[in-house]
Formats: structure tokens, sequence, C-alpha cells
């Protein structure tokens, strides 16, 4: 049986094809990833009504902008004086976001009026 060239090169290039598409070696699409933003924070502080002490909220948006669920849904900050010296820490539970859903949040802190501040936002997928 005689196969013509043309038909040879056209299985040889399919197989090929197929070969090339096996040996990949860089990672897979993550399809269904939630990936949570803080979108906007701020800081406000106000003096306690019993004495030297602050009271403080860190207030906000955050976005689910993936395109997966995003599950647990947290916010810890850290409160720092003027020194670099850690104050105390605040945490707001979210709950669960949907890709595209966003919340408000609230972060509490009382005390030493902090000078800086660190947010980060957690969750499970």
């Amino acid at each position: 049986m005689k196969v013509s060239r043309v038909a040879m090169i056209f299985l040889l290039g399919a197989l090929l094809l197929v070969a090339c598409e096996y040996k990949t070696t860089g990672p897979s699409p993550q399809i269904g990833t939630a990936d949570v933003q803080i979108l906007t924070e701020e800081l406000n502080c106000e003096p306690s009504w019993w004495g030297e002490d602050y009271t403080c909220y860190i207030t906000g948006i955050v976005e689910n902008t993936g395109d997966g669920d995003a599950s647990g849904v947290s916010l810890e900050a850290e409160f720092f004086d003027r020194y670099g010296i850690r104050l105390d820490t605040g945490f707001a539970y979210i709950g669960d976001l949907r890709p595209g859903q966003s919340a408000y949040y609230e972060v509490y802190y009382s005390g030493e009026r902090p000078s800086t501040y660190e947010i980060w936002v957690d969750w499970w997928e």
C-alpha cells in the first residue's frame, strides 16, 4: 500500500501536534479560583470618653474579583505605635463571597492612638 507524501506529512503533523499537547510543563490554569481584594480602607480614631485611650475603626469594602467562591472571608489588622511596636490586633468576619460580590467591613481597636496599621484578608476556596 502506497501512502502519498501529502498524506504522510499530514499524519506526521497530526502526531507532532498531539505529542506537543501533552509535553507542557507550565502550571495549568486555575479555573474557579477566588481572589478577594481590599478595595477601600480608612482609619478613623476618636478619643474615648473615659480617658486617654482612643476608639478606632478601619472601615472599607472587600470584593471577590475571582471566578470562584470564597468561604470564611475575614480581615485582620495590626496596630502599631510611632516606634513600630505592635499595640494590638483587630479582627472582622465577613462570611462567604461569590464571584463579583462585595461586602463592607469594620475592624475595631481601642487603646493608644496608633501611628500605623497593616490589614490583610484571608479566605478558603
